[in-house]
Parts: C-alpha cells; sequence; structure tokens
C-alpha cells in the first residue's frame, strides 16, 4: 500500500511537472490577453508517504498536566469520582497561639464540615467561652447557622464566592472571605491571647460531588489552509462524573469541522487529538467555570495551549501489530482521507475555472474569425450588380447629354 502510494505521488505529472510530490506549488496560468490575467494554484496535497495522513499529537508547557506524546493520552482528563474532598474549619478554644490559614472550597459544594473543640463540659469552662468570645453556653454561629462547641455541624446549601463568617457573642466576627469561588478563603483577623480561638485546616472530609453550572468550552483551532478562529463550545448543567464527560467529548466532536480537534472517552479520561496545527483549549463562561477546569482535568490554567510538534504519524510510520498502532493508523487513514477529499474539491474549482476560461477564449477566437472573413473576403455578386447599375447610369446620362447637345444644334439652324 505504502509503496503503491509513493509511486502515483511520484508519477503523477502534467506536461512533465509533477503534481503530487509537494514540489508543485505556487504556480500562475495566464488566462487572458492582458497582464494580470492569470489563474493561481498555491498548492496541491503532498501525497508522499512521509506527509500524507500525517496527524499531530498535542505537546504543552511544564505546567500542564496529563499530556503524552503521540496521541496515546492527548490532554488526558480523568474522569471525576463519585465525591470528592473538600476542606472542613475547626475552630478551637483554649490555644496557646494565633494562626491564620488559608483554605480552599470548591464553588457548588453542597455540603461542608465545620467542627468546633473545646471541653466535653462547656459548663466549667464558661469563662474560657466567653474570653473567647462564644457564648457562655457555648454556643455561636457560622454564617447563620448554629454552632455548638463540642459537637460537628454540617452545613447545607452551596458554597459559592463571598464571606464565611463565625460570629463571637460581643458582636466580633471571625471572618474568611473569597472574592471568587472557587479560589482560596483568607482568614482575618485572628484572635490574640492564650484563650483565642483558632482554625486549622482540615483535609479529605467528604462532601457530595459538586456540580458545575452552563459553562463553555472554547476550542481555537487552527486548520490547513484556515484562518485560527475560537469555536465556542456550550455545556449545560450535568450532575455525574460519566455525563460530564460524555458531554464534553460529543460537544467537541460536533464542532471537529471547525477546530480540527476530535476528541474521544478511552479508558475514562477524555482524548483530545488535533490534525497538523495549533489549537488552544480554554473554559469561560459562569462562576463555575473553575470546577469544571478542576473536574475535567484542565487543572494547569483557564487556557492552555498545545502546540504543534509532537510526534508526528503518517503512512510512514504504520504498525498495526498492536491495537494502539492500528487505532494510529485509523486517524492516518482518516486524515489522508480527508486531505485527498480537500484535494479533489479544490483542484475541482480549479478546472472549472480553467473550462470557463477555455470556452471564452474558444467564443473570442470564433468572433474573431468571421470578423476576419468578412473583411477579408468579397461579395462578388452585390459588387457586379452595382457596377453594372453604375454603368448603366453613366450611359444614360452620356445618351441625355448628347441629346441636349443636338437640340442646341438645331435651334441654330432655324436662326440661320
Amino acid at each position: 500500500l505504502k509503496e503503491e502510494i509513493q509511486r502515483v505521488a511520484e508519477q503523477t505529472t502534467s506536461s512533465g511537472t509533477s503534481l503530487l510530490d509537494g514540489s508543485f506549488t505556487i504556480q500562475a496560468f495566464q488566462s487572458g490577453a492582458n497582464q494580470g490575467e492569470t489563474i493561481n494554484i498555491s498548492q496541491v496535497a503532498n501525497a508522499n508517504i512521509s506527509k500524507l495522513g500525517n496527524w499531530t499529537s498535542a505537546t504543552t508547557s511544564a505546567s500542564a498536566t496529563g499530556v503524552v506524546p503521540n496521541g496515546d493520552a492527548v490532554a488526558a482528563v480523568p474522569a471525576v469520582a463519585a465525591t470528592k474532598a473538600m476542606g472542613a474549619i475547626t475552630a478551637s478554644v483554649g490555644g496557646d497561639a494565633t494562626s491564620s490559614v488559608t483554605q480552599t472550597f470548591a464553588a457548588g459544594s453542597t455540603t461542608l464540615a465545620i467542627t468546633v473543640t473545646g471541653t466535653s463540659d462547656a459548663a466549667s469552662n464558661a469563662a474560657a467561652f466567653v474570653a473567647a468570645g462564644f457564648g457562655a453556653d457555648g454556643t455561636g454561629t457560622v454564617n447563620g447557622f448554629s454552632l455548638d462547641l463540642g459537637a460537628q455541624t454540617t452545613l447545607a446549601g452551596a458554597i459559592g464566592a463571598g464571606t464565611l463568617t463565625v460570629s463571637r457573642a460581643d458582636g466580633a466576627n471571625f471572618t474568611r472571605t473569597q472574592s471568587v469561588a472557587g479560589t482560596a478563603y483568607t482568614t482575618a483577623p485572628a484572635f490574640a491571647g492564650p484563650t483565642a480561638a483558632t482554625t486549622n485546616g482540615v483535609a479529605g472530609v467528604a462532601a457530595t460531588p459538586s456540580k458545575f453550572g452552563a459553562a463553555s468550552f472554547t476550542i481555537t483551532g487552527t486548520l490547513d489552509g484556515a484562518a485560527t478562529s475560537a469555536v465556542k463550545i456550550d455545556l449545560t448543567a450535568v450532575g455525574s462524573a460519566g455525563d460530564r464527560a460524555t458531554q464534553l467529548v460529543n460537544a467537541v466532536n460536533a464542532k471537529t469541522h471547525e477546530t480540527g480537534v476530535s476528541a474521544a472517552l478511552v479508558e475514562g479520561k477524555v482524548q483530545l487529538t488535533g490534525k497538523e496545527g495549533d489549537f488552544t483549549v480554554g473554559v469561560a463562561g459562569s462562576t463555575d467555570a473553575a470546577d469544571l477546569l478542576e473536574q475535567t482535568g484542565l487543572t494547569a490554567a483557564a487556557t492552555t495551549n498545545y502546540a504543534a510538534g509532537g510526534a508526528k504519524t503518517g503512512f510512514a510510520d504504520l504498525d498495526i501489530s498492536s491495537v494502539g498502532g492500528a487505532d494510529n493508523a485509523i486517524l492516518a487513514m482518516d486524515a489522508a482521507l480527508n486531505s485527498i477529499n480537500s484535494a479533489r474539491a479544490d483542484l475541482g474549482a480549479i478546472q472549472n475555472r480553467f473550462t470557463s476560461v477555455v470556452a471564452n477564449l474558444n467564443t473570442s477566437s470564433e468572433n474573431m474569425s468571421a470578423a476576419r472573413s468578412r473583411i477579408r473576403d468579397v461579395d462578388y455578386a452585390s459588387e457586379t450588380a452595382e457596377l453594372t447599375r453604375n454603368q448603366i447610369l453613366q450611359q444614360a446620362g452620356t445618351a441625355m447629354l448628347a441629346q441636349a447637345n443636338q437640340s442646341s444644334q438645331n435651334v441654330l439652324s432655324l436662326l440661320r
């Protein structure tokens, strides 16, 4: 197969010019009688086995994760587990020092564990609780929810951008704020003193998986011969991890003809494969964009560039001895067929232009030949009839003149 493809590429010629070996580029054909009346051809498909069927896997900077060359797991996106770990806040009394802790909370999370620790006998430590700013009965509030010291309270409801406040009995607040959902809360102010309340981050609390809302997944691709353009892929809110991954794959594939990037779900991971050229993946839209990035594995940045230059696979490297090689062979064949189909369409358009120019030139040639014949050829019958008429008129005129002369002579004879 490879030898036959290479033979066709090398031996397909027109007027001694090779067409499919990649050398037929930037050609101009004169189509009219005036300067500049040309038909230009930039390039015909390169059908050499070293070029035909090439597809390029993505490579990216070190900040991106889950990218493997050769298309084995390009832009690998892990499926989201049924639950994901969140953080918790632990407020304690009787501490010896102050501390300031940064804790991240994902937007859209449905539960958050708040734990306040202290002695189990709240009554015997009322003075310590009051000194810490909590009520004498050992209770407080968090965002309006009642909180019991020594117990664990779960807050139901979504946690988004905003402020998390632990209220003290004296009206002072222990405040944690975040400006954008999914970013870190920062603590201010911390309470000083040996009996101050402090906060400590506790990781690993299981929570119901957060659900991302409506967002957009953007791919900017460069196809051969086409300008770079951004294609927006709209996503709707779904719950399960499998649904999220499937929706993303379907949405990307629906725009493959515009971006040149296709997606597949391989062993629970979303695999993005681009044609030869660069493409950019980004997420924008609602405040849940950070969640979408996290849950699809695109955690490096909101926008990640995947530059062409990874391992190229075409007909020259076909190997169907393994499942991966056979899969790559299918990709190469699909890319080759797309390239040939595109070349056929381009050549068909060029051929139509040549056909139109040839027909127009033939019509012009016929008109010019007819005009030349009219100029050079004489209608002898018409010219002979006209000559005879003129001769008759000339002879008649001569006879009339002779008769007039004779009349004057007759008059003179009478006068004598």
